[in-house]
């Protein structure tokens, strides 16, 4: 990882750590929602008339890592030009909020992308468990990919 010396918790991810991190996150975001379906399952809804569930789990995974992935960058980039030094909660904020809109803007595309979800109150809940296991993995990724 580059040298950032604006902030005190250096988040600067190379184009491999990024990869890895979508490797990482998207069974473990899968794990998640599918659980979370079968607890839930008046509450969050895998596929529809055009995916099966299996399908639309995986599509919808797919989008939503992908958006948090690159969202990471342009953190990053805003981090360093605002010369802010953020320290593991702020990163855990910034994370809980783009996991929150990643999940939510997918919901809102239930019908082409196979995943529905009943309120905003559930993309809070999946928003709060991704970040949790998200920062365990970044702590792993920042610790053994250099």
């Amino acid at each position: 990882m580059a040298n950032n010396k604006n902030s005190a918790v250096d988040m600067r991810f190379s184009g491999r750590q990024l990869g890895v991190m979508f490797i990482l996150f998207l069974p473990i975001h899968m794990l998640i929602v599918k659980y979370a379906s079968q607890l839930f399952s008046e509450q969050i809804v895998l596929g529809n008339h055009f995916f099966p569930p299996a399908f639309a789990l995986l599509y919808s995974m797919i989008a939503v890592t992908f958006m948090i992935v690159v969202a990471t960058p342009f953190i990053e980039w805003i981090i360093e030009h605002l010369k802010l030094k953020l320290q593991d909660p702020h990163w855990i904020a910034i994370y809980l909020v783009i996991n929150f809109f990643a999940i939510w803007s997918i919901a809102r595309w239930a019908e082409m992308i196979g995943m529905g979800i009943a309120s905003w109150m559930v993309a809070a809940g999946l928003a709060v468990a991704f970040t949790l296991v998200q920062g365990g993995l970044i702590k792993y990724l920042i610790s053994r990919i250099k």
